[in-house]
């Protein structure tokens, strides 16, 4: 397993943790861990980013994920 660093959300209604680590390509790699409605099954979502830059894009996608969805 590669070493990273765990973020937990306290506050989140979406998210448990979410997972930053460099995979054996030195790719950077962002995992979002997340409970469905019944919160008994994990859902994942991850992000690779290759070119070794974290532009603004990524930054405001990651954003847009972590934000509460709007149930109306």
């Amino acid at each position: 397993m590669e070493k990273g660093y765990w973020i937990y959300f306290d506050n989140s209604n979406n998210y448990e943790y979410m997972w930053i680590f460099l995979d054996n390509k030195k790719h950077l790699n962002v995992k979002f861990h997340t409970y469905t409605n019944h919160q008994s099954k994990m859902l994942e979502k991850e992000y690779i980013i290759t070119n070794g830059k974290i532009d603004d894009n990524f930054i405001e996608k990651v954003y847009k994920e972590l934000k509460p969805k709007n149930n109306h």
